[in-house]
């Protein structure tokens, strides 16, 4: 009889495949959130409030453990009581300190310094009643990337909050636009025309699959962007890493996308493009004056290749209500990281015309919309998963049987215990040696390859005789391949057989964790592009967090290998631009945000002068 699960296990839950991407060594995201206040902050009303909310949420409540088998590790989320103190950190601050807003950055970059505690759960909040140039005080939140995805877990911060204006009522986001349906039709003509037009929607959206996600894998095995002045070294995601923002008006970038019939992603895409221009053309320029050459104003090496990492959400955002219900009534919302990849070119020149950069974007974004380069690239990884397996699921054993008049080995712990795991048996036949071999004088007498689901192989060997100094000697069990030594163990012991002879065996054990190879691949398409872009929606209307009204918010973040990181937040009236930047690739932030600056004013006077703007007057 099974004995049912204990509540400590009933309480665990798995982690999906791209939380162990994100817990890889070579992965190790962390998600920033900065929320600037206009007001002093209370410490004891936010912790009320985290008492009331954000700890009821699973992945707030829950610790990451790790539970050690003999050939490996199974990592687990555990509900785990949760001590305000070990998560709510409260700086007391002088009141003279010369630079707030330095100091604020400093602060954050040291945060990058130092990992999370993995006995607790996976975030930290630091309040600061420091008044800065843009704010009376601020939160900053460090959440670990496994816990969930950007856009899940900014909903979820916005369902701690209210409006200002009426302390009851959640937030109101911008609603996606739909494009009306086309009006039903009885020309035959017309019906026909349509299902054409259906038909080579369909072989386009296949060819651009096909090659966006061949550029995708030409990424992965040799592609790589040009070497920029913005272009991160080897080992850039282990340096500290600096964070700015700064908001420029939403007013502005609405202004241009109803004169060009555009959406905000295409004009926030065009003035990233546009600044980027600007800005490693000064660099260039910086290089070649160094250098003694004479005087010109396009410093920018021709057909720069420039590109952008995007992680896609494939799984509908979590609306703000539902997630507000389940801290508030303990129901169910779909959580998680379900996370796909895409490849977002940059189009770096110096255009005559400042709104060729808005085309272009949109041009780019368009196509990216009609291809599925996110999903084939989440279900990739999906299969790699699914094939090698991210942990042993079983530990082996080994079962003999007669089959076509041969013996046959296979791995596995039982038809019951395979089947419990989603396991399918399978055969396979290798060719084996002609003659006889032997191992420390001891003479094979069987040979029993295995592979798991995890890329744990083993090789079993049967040996008649084992001499003393012989490999069988003082082995012992090495369990599970360790991140320190290299990851093969041999060990030796009777096994249980019913051959008449008393049998040694070595079992050679060569562990390749998967999520070494798939952080090692997801690395490698990010650490061949030169930039992370994404854009998230704000509130349309001022917001309060536990009381304290907000003046802006700032998320970014910070563990993969990528010398820029570039976020766009809208909050009510304005767009916040957040840089993450390596210091010593970029020590210039601010020029940057100038240049950004400059374009979208550039953009804004060109509509003008191009009397664009008469049809949204």
């Amino acid at each position: 009889m099974e004995t049912p699960p204990s509540e400590e296990e009933s309480r665990k839950m798995k982690l999906s495949p791209a939380a162990r991407l994100f817990q890889s060594p070579r992965f190790n995201c962390y998600i920033v959130s900065i929320i600037g206040c206009n007001s002093t902050i209370d410490p004891e009303v936010i912790k009320d409030g985290l008492t009331r909310t954000l700890f009821k949420h699973p992945r707030f409540s829950s610790k990451l453990v790790v539970d050690d088998g003999k050939f490996c590790r199974r990592r687990r989320w555990v509900r785990t009581p949760v001590n305000l103190d070990d998560h709510v950190f409260i700086r007391i601050l002088g009141s003279k300190i010369e630079n707030p807003d330095q100091f604020v950055e400093d602060y954050i970059s040291h945060l990058t310094t130092t990992p999370l505690d993995l006995s607790k759960p996976l975030w930290e909040l630091h309040l600061l009643n420091l008044k800065t140039s843009d704010s009376e005080s601020l939160g900053i939140f460090r959440i670990h990337h496994s816990v969930g995805d950007g856009a899940s877990l900014m909903s979820l911060l916005l369902a701690c909050t209210r409006r200002t204006s009426d302390p009851d009522a959640l937030p109101t986001l911008p609603a996606p636009s739909k494009r009306p349906p086309p009006p039903d039709s009885g020309d035959f003509s017309v019906r026909f025309l349509r299902f054409l037009m259906a038909i080579w929607s369909v072989i386009t959206l296949i060819w651009n699959t096909f090659v966006d996600v061949t550029v995708f894998a030409a990424t992965i095995l040799f592609l790589s962007d040009s070497k920029t002045p913005i272009k991160g070294p080897p080992g850039v995601e282990l340096s500290t890493k600096r964070f700015v923002h700064r908001s420029i008006s939403l007013g502005d970038i609405k202004f241009v996308k109803n004169a060009m019939n555009t959406t905000i992603n295409d004009v926030l895409l065009g003035v990233t493009q546009a600044g980027l221009s600007r800005y490693l053309n000064r660099r260039y320029a910086q290089i070649e004056k160094d250098e003694g050459t004479n005087k010109k104003t396009n410093f920018l090496p021709k057909k720069i290749r420039l590109s952008s990492t995007v992680l896609v959400n494939l799984r509908p955002t979590v609306g703000i209500q539902a997630l507000t219900d389940m801290m508030a009534k303990n129901s169910k919302a779909k959580w998680g990281n379900l996370l796909g990849y895409l490849l977002l070119p940059f189009n770096i020149a110096l255009q005559d015309d400042p709104l060729d950069y808005v085309r272009q974007a949109k041009a780019t974004i368009d196509r990216k919309k009609h291809s599925l380069e996110a999903i084939c690239t989440y279900l990739c990884a999906r299969f790699l998963q699914k094939i090698f397996g991210v942990e042993p699921p079983v530990r082996f054993t080994y079962v003999r049987r007669r089959a076509r008049g041969r013996n046959v080995a296979g791995a596995g712990a039982g038809s019951k215990g395979a089947s419990q795991q989603g396991i399918t048996r399978g055969e396979d036949e290798l060719a084996g040696p002609m003659a006889k071999l032997a191992i420390s004088g001891g003479e094979f007498s069987f040979n029993l390859p295995s592979f798991c689901v995890n890329l744990l192989g083993s090789i079993s060997i049967g040996i008649r005789a084992c001499s003393s100094s012989g490999p069988c000697c003082g082995m012992g069990d090495l369990g599970r391949g360790d991140l320190e030594r290299p990851e093969w163990a041999i060990q030796s012991g009777p096994p249980s057989t019913s051959v008449s002879e008393a049998w040694w065996y070595v079992r050679i054990l060569v562990e390749s964790h998967i999520a070494k190879i798939t952080a090692a691949t997801a690395r490698r398409a990010i650490s061949n592009t030169t930039v992370a872009f994404s854009n998230m929606m704000g509130p349309l209307e001022e917001v309060s967090f536990y009381g304290h009204q907000i003046s802006y918010l700032a998320p970014s973040v910070y563990g993969h290998p990528h010398a820029l990181t570039i976020h766009f937040q809208s909050y009510v009236d304005k767009m916040t631009i957040i840089l993450a930047v390596d210091p010593n690739v970029i020590p210039d932030p601010q020029q940057l945000f100038d240049d950004f600056e400059d374009s979208l004013k550039l953009i804004c006077e060109a509509v003008i002068k191009q009397g664009l703007n008469k049809e949204t007057v």
